[in-house]
């Protein structure tokens, strides 16, 4: 039963009645109009929207759900002498960055795509600068990523990205210095009256970690 079968239902057959009558029957169309217009129009604006996305190293996901920092280091298992420099017996590991995100299959096409993206960041193994929540990590090398298509929401990816990343070093080079042998008298016999020029090259090369 809908509004205007109750408005008749409940007003009278007098002329006051009957005049009510009309302008409930007019209020109730239009509400029960008001009523149809706004489902329509909610269900539209439903079937419109588009859940903003957010970056995960260029490539659109729909939301995070957690990222997580891991900074770890290794300490020599043997004995240092007194007086020793701790820093040269303690390597640094490089950083890794774990992320859990979803895609959602809101749009069919945006799960597939983001998959296809990961799968060649991976193989490329290029280095990207990671934006996360607290700070931006630079060089970083996505190292492992898993997906898996679970219901309800079938087709829509959850997912989790690791990071690790790379650290560079330069080489500062040392001018080489040459060292000549003055030629002598050689004594040892009558084929031979000096001895050959050598040559003496002295070089190093120190690796130094870029911060």
């Amino acid at each position: 039963m809908d509004l205007i079968s109750v408005a008749n239902s409940v007003v009278g057959g007098s002329i006051l009645a009957v005049t009510t009558q009309g302008l409930v029957r007019q209020a109730a169309k239009y509400a029960s109009f008001g009523i149809r217009y706004g489902i329509s129009t909610a269900l539209g604006a439903v079937s419109d929207y588009q859940p903003p996305s957010v970056l995960l190293g260029s490539i659109p996901i729909s939301t995070k759900k957690q990222e997580a920092y891991a900074y770890r280091a290794d300490v020599t298992q043997h004995a240092m002498e007194a007086g020793a420099v701790l820093i040269d017996h303690v390597i640094l590991q490089p950083v890794r960055v774990d992320v859990s995100f979803e895609i959602t299959n809101w749009d069919a096409a945006s799960p597939q795509q983001a998959n296809d993206l990961f799968v060649k960041m991976y193989n490329e193994r290029t280095p990207l600068d990671l934006e996360t929540r607290h700070t931006i990590m630079r060089d970083m090398v996505l190292v492992s990523y898993q997906a898996e298509n679970i219901t309800p929401n079938w087709g829509a990816l959850d997912c989790r990205a690791s990071f690790v990343q790379v650290k560079y070093v330069s080489l500062e080079s040392v001018k080489f210095s040459e060292e000549k042998v003055t030629p002598t008298e050689n004594t040892g016999g009558p084929d031979v009256s000096k001895s050959a020029q050598s040559e003496t090259v002295v070089g190093t090369q120190t690796p130094q970690e870029i911060q």
